[in-house]
């Protein structure tokens, strides 16, 4: 907070122009325009009614719109984009408005985008310039708006951070600049003694006293900053002095921490560094070598590390670097890739105070750049089953050099069948991927195309590889019931999926049951699937124990499937003593059984169906020998067929403990053996059902 900060309210209004849209803004025209934000300004006291800013801004030649926040924070980059400079003021060292800080994705994208001049200062010149109106505290306005706004066809930026050392001040910096990061800041302790370490191209008026002794002429300082920025005066006296170069007025080498920093082409920075030829035209599309040369006191400084950055224009954010020689010096070539425009070259070193020094140099690049060829390659999969995703992936090389090199931040089209994706931006190797999930039928295509639609830059290219849809793996599940109740009809029911996770279109697939019972005809029932692939039928069996199997034949999109063993179904029959159907779990695997046990007259009859050991082995029976039992129990023997061979015996004993789903699970035992009475199949005694349920009557 300013020791001396006014609390009062402004003498008079600020005029502020109510902002009608883009039809209702003014054009780039003969006449530039500036548009200030009304929350970060305050009425001057040379011309009630205007602001500092507007006043400076007029005198720069500037046509002014004032708008209030919420105005501001409603427009749209495009409407940004209609003025010279936006401004961002001093109210009267405030904190930065909330208005600033809501649309700044909107407003400094149009400043980036159109690449204009950019102009910082961690100050309240305003504040300052209000106590007397014959202070030349105000130049720094006068100039500062003038750069931002000087670059022909595009939007500058006006910033004043104001008071506010907090993270807003950097919010807005890294916005605005070309890595969006780079800043940190710090409060200065009210830093007063000041030193201007750079000229800008546009008529400057601005010189060390008119920044000099506000008793806190610094309000912010920052330890680090954009590479794309470079320092345009420091507070000397703050106690972190982290950058050096030369005074312009006086051209001895200070130091200290910067606090108003600019970007943009033109600036010039006197240091221990010097950057050749300070500025050039080379036709586009070749290469451009500059020369950093340390020396101080006359000496040349070797062993020092330059580091380069192509901070603004066509080339942004190429970098280098550099040791230098015995002449104190190093150099950095780079190879226009841009096309024309004018590039801003930052050199930079750390002198032995552990202090940064910097450079700068301009590079204009003038004509039209000759496309290079170039070759695409695909690199992506070359069969996928239907329904299922796919790799598309891609190279796209610059074949104009040599050895051929990857292009990067370009977009490669890929074409299969009916179906396009697209992969961007391309890496430094020139690569690309996405993914397609592939909807068409198999065998429908037979190749897959890629291709770099071209642009001014690289010529165009596509390439061609042999491509294979071939049909879906499924599955199918038994669905259906298992114990059916006397005279009920019985559905039959089955699920339709996949193997992995990408499921098509299983919809209109003919499932076919086919049901062979005890002491019935084998018949076949069919049903079609719906969307989720579920097919459904009601048929009605008779008192049996049915084996029931379910099978896809496959069609165009689906290989052949079935389900992996048969289905055991019980029917009960209205007389039936003991019934059950379900299945259990043991060691040789899970265990599937059904049965009747019907009495009649002078013995019994019954059927009982088992398989065992995941399907391996199969038990049909329809003799029951003997039967006894007492409330919820039964015991019951029988003769049957194991796994072909008759003449095998069976014993069961069953315990209903209650109707399905019941928490008290029914339990069963099962024995079967050989004619020759060796034991083939035992469940090791009773074990609870883990689906289906048995009824003692």
């Amino acid at each position: 907070m300013h020791p001396l900060r006014r609390i009062t309210a402004a003498v008079a209004a600020i005029v502020i122009v109510p902002f009608v849209g883009l039809a209702g803004t003014p054009a780039q025209a003969a006449v530039p325009t500036a548009l200030i934000n009304g929350d970060t300004v305050v009425s001057s006291t040379d011309q009630p009614g205007k602001s500092d800013e507007q006043i400076q801004a007029e005198a720069n030649g500037f046509a002014v719109t004032v708008v209030d926040g919420a105005s501001w924070d409603a427009m749209t980059e495009a409407q940004f984009r209609a003025y010279d400079v936006l401004i961002i003021g001093d109210p009267d060292c405030q904190f930065i408005a909330a208005s600033v800080l809501a649309n700044v994705d909107t407003w400094t994208k149009a400043v980036m985008d159109s690449g204009g001049n950019r102009f910082t200062i961690a100050s309240d010149p305003v504040y300052h310039s209000g106590l007397a109106s014959t202070s030349n505290r105000n130049h720094i306005l006068k100039d500062g708006i003038g750069f931002a706004g000087a670059k022909a066809g595009a939007t500058g930026a006006y910033v004043d951070t104001t008071c506010d050392a907090s993270a807003s001040n950097t919010t807005i910096l890294n916005h605005l600049s070309v890595g969006g990061t780079g800043w940190t800041v710090e409060d200065p302790a009210c830093a007063g003694n000041i030193g201007i370490v750079a000229t800008l191209p546009t008529p400057q008026t601005t010189v060390d006293a008119d920044l000099s002794d506000w008793f806190c002429s610094s309000h912010a300082d920052y330890p680090t900053w954009a590479a794309d920025w470079v320092p345009f005066a420091v507070s000397l006296d703050a106690p972190t002095k982290n950058y050096c170069a030369k005074d312009v007025e006086t051209n001895a080498t200070v130091c200290g921490e910067p606090y108003i920093l600019v970007a943009g082409s033109g600036v010039t920075i006197k240091s221990d560094i010097a950057l050749t030829p300070a500025s050039s035209t080379n036709p586009v599309g070749t290469d451009h070598t500059v020369t950093a040369t340390v020396i101080k006191d006359g000496n040349p400084q070797s062993g020092k590390t330059v580091t380069f950055t192509v901070s603004t224009g066509p080339n942004a954010g190429k970098t280098g670097s550099g040791v230098t020689d015995a002449n104190g010096q190093t150099t950095f070539t780079y190879h226009d890739d841009g096309g024309a425009g004018t590039d801003t070259i930052v050199a930079q070193f750390t002198d032995d105070t552990n202090a940064v020094q910097q450079a700068t140099a301009s590079k204009t690049w003038e004509g039209v750049v000759a496309a290079h060829s170039t070759s695409t390659t695909y690199t992506g999969g070359l069969t996928v089953q239907y329904s299922d995703p796919v790799t598309l992936s891609g190279t796209l090389l610059d074949t104009a050099l040599s050895p051929s090199a990857g292009v990067p931040g370009k977009k490669l089209d890929f074409t299969l069948g009916t179906q396009s994706a697209s992969a961007s931006p391309t890496d430094a190797a020139g690569n690309a991927a996405t993914t397609l999930t592939v909807t068409q039928k198999p065998g429908s295509v037979s190749a897959v195309g890629t291709s770099f639609a071209g642009d001014a830059a690289y010529l165009a290219s596509s390439d061609s590889d042999g491509f294979a849809i071939t049909k879906e793996d499924c599955t199918l599940a038994y669905a259906g019931d298992t114990l059916v109740a006397s005279a009920t009809p019985t559905t039959l029911a089955a699920n339709l999926g996949e193997l992995d996770a990408y499921l098509g279109d299983r919809s209109n697939k003919s499932i076919v049951f086919t049901v062979t019972g005890a002491s019935t005809p084998t018949a076949t029932y069919s049903a079609a699937t719906d969307a989720n692939g579920h097919a459904a039928t009601t048929v009605n069996l008779g008192p049996d124990v049915y084996d029931v199997s379910v099978a896809f034949a496959g069609d165009d999109y689906y290989k052949s499937c079935s389900a992996p063993a048969g289905t055991i179904v019980t029917v009960q029959a209205a007389s039936a003593k003991v019934t059950g159907g379900g299945w259990i779990s043991i060691g040789t695997g899970r265990t599937n059984f059904g049965f009747n046990a019907i009495p009649i007259a002078g013995g019994w009859k019954g059927q009982f169906q088992m398989r065992s050991n995941n399907g391996k082995n199969l038990y049909h029976a329809k003799s029951v020998t003997t039967l006894s039992g007492s409330g919820n129990t039964a015991t019951w023997s029988g003769t049957g067929v194991w796994n072909g061979q008759s003449g095998y015996t069976f014993t069961i004993s069953v315990v209903d403990n209650g109707s399905s789903g019941s928490k008290k699970l029914d339990t069963i035992s099962i024995t079967i053996k050989s004619p020759a009475n060796v034991l083939v199949y035992s469940t090791g005694g009773a074990q609870a059902l883990k689906g289906g349920n048995i009824t003692v009557h």
